[in-house]
């Protein structure tokens, strides 16, 4: 097998190279009482992390670099920023002035943020650092915010690196997740071997057991002859659905380019489904269904449908999300049993002072004399509802979402440009 180039597009995280060091940009920060990762790879396919901080407030940082040159070993740029700056900081920092590449990296009270560590153009770094300021208020700080760079000054990322103690570079080190797959097939292939030394050496004794097992089978046939077939499984719903990060990544990349006024129209509902995004425009004085159609047009590539016998002062563009032919986005994976998964979803939520009422949804009752079988349902299903003024994108980022699936997110826009959302779901367990 050929090894794969730098590029590969299974990376999703950037290496710098500073001489044998690879200072890795954008990894995914997490609260350590919310990972649930030991000896296997995450289910995000992060090869790498590293944990930085004391309890109870310790940050795990995952990444995928990609495959590095020998000898080179990677280090997170997000910690020596904190060590470098600390406090409550921040900064955006030039990656590739080329390609017009920036990090925004943030600190609060001496802790990384995990609303920092964005890798992108400079518009989008700086939309992550109002997010961040948004989010932290600088009442809630003594001595306020201390920027350490800005777009303006292109200070390079090198900054943060030199005069490193090795201390202090040891601390920021990134160690790769153990797994256990080369280990799984070099057992497997032990198994097979000696399963085929012991086929060559007693065949005579595997003939006779065989023969065993045929015997057993026709007399467990003969047993069960004139018994009920035993009734199927139903499929697992959630093996059809977007699993709940790829349904909010889907839902942000879309949401965050549309406008909030159009041929002046303005934005003030739309609703997040599996299969695209609906968006709802109320007219202001002066405007007309004409112009915001011909624009609408121009901008999503969707034409508009109003209201049109109720006076045309509503419109409706429904923008579809790209289809997701790989077969790798949907999972159909393992959930826990409904109180593990209850109180796992129920105390993720309370961290956020967010209060979720959950509804059991019961399968159909069997109707008395029904011809065919009934189909075993062998999973339950909890339906909820959550109302906040915080995006779901932030609210949920970091969760498991083992057996959680979204049906719709929708949002509404006030006058004054504030947000509103209410996230509706599903929870399944065993």
């Amino acid at each position: 097998m050929k090894p794969k180039k730098p590029n590969d597009p299974q990376a999703r995280n950037r290496v710098l190279l500073q001489g044998r060091s690879g200072w890795v940009v954008g990894l995914r920060w997490v609260a350590e009482a919310e990972v649930h990762t030991l000896f296997r790879r995450d289910k995000q396919g992060d090869t790498h992390k590293m944990q930085t901080g004391s309890k109870p407030g310790r940050l795990v940082g995952f990444a995928r670099p990609g495959p590095v040159r020998y000898g080179v070993r990677l280090y997170a740029l997000a910690v020596a920023f904190l060590q470098r700056a600390g406090g409550n900081s921040y900064g955006i920092y030039q990656v590739d002035p080329k390609n017009d590449r920036w990090v925004f990296l943030a600190s609060v009270r001496g802790r990384l943020s995990v609303m920092g560590d964005v890798v992108g153009s400079a518009r989008d770094v700086m939309a992550a650092r109002d997010r961040f300021l948004d989010f932290n208020e600088p009442g809630d700080l003594q001595a306020g915010w201390h920027c350490s760079a800005t777009p303006e000054q292109a200070v390079s990322w090198q900054v943060l690196t030199r005069s490193l103690s090795r201390h202090e570079q040891h601390a920021a080190r990134l160690r790769e997740i153990l797994s256990v797959s080369k280990v799984g097939t070099l057992a497997l292939l032990a198994i097979v071997l000696a399963a085929g030394l012991w086929y060559w050496r007693s065949d005579a004794m595997l003939e006779a057991q065989r023969a065993a097992a045929l015997a057993a089978l026709h007399a467990r046939q003969a047993m069960t002859a004139g018994k009920p077939v035993v009734s199927p499984r139903a499929s697992h719903p959630w093996a059809r659905l977007l699993p709940s990060s790829l349904f909010l990544s889907q839902c942000w990349s879309t949401r965050e380019l549309v406008p909030v006024s159009v041929a002046g129209w303005r934005l003030t509902a739309g609703v997040c489904l599996q299969d695209g995004l609906r968006l709802r425009y109320v007219a202001t004085a002066g405007s007309t269904v004409t112009d915001f159609a011909r624009r609408a047009l121009q901008l999503f590539g969707q034409s508009a449908h109003f209201d049109l016998p109720d006076g045309g002062q509503n419109g409706d563009v429904f923008i579809p999300f790209p289809a997701l032919t790989d077969p790798s986005s949907w999972r159909d994976e393992a959930v826990p049993t409904a109180d593990e998964q209850l109180m796992r979803f129920i105390a993720y939520l309370q961290r956020r002072a967010i209060r979720v009422q959950l509804t059991e949804v019961k399968p159909p009752a069997v109707l008395p004399g029904a011809a065919k079988a009934p189909v075993v349902q062998d999973w339950r299903e909890f339906t909820f509802s959550i109302n906040s003024r915080l995006a779901p994108e932030w609210l949920l980022a970091g969760g498991d979402d083992t057996g959680l699936r979204l049906a719709s997110l929708a949002f509404t826009l006030s006058p004054q440009g504030q947000f509103d959302y209410i996230v509706k779901g599903s929870l399944y367990a065993r």
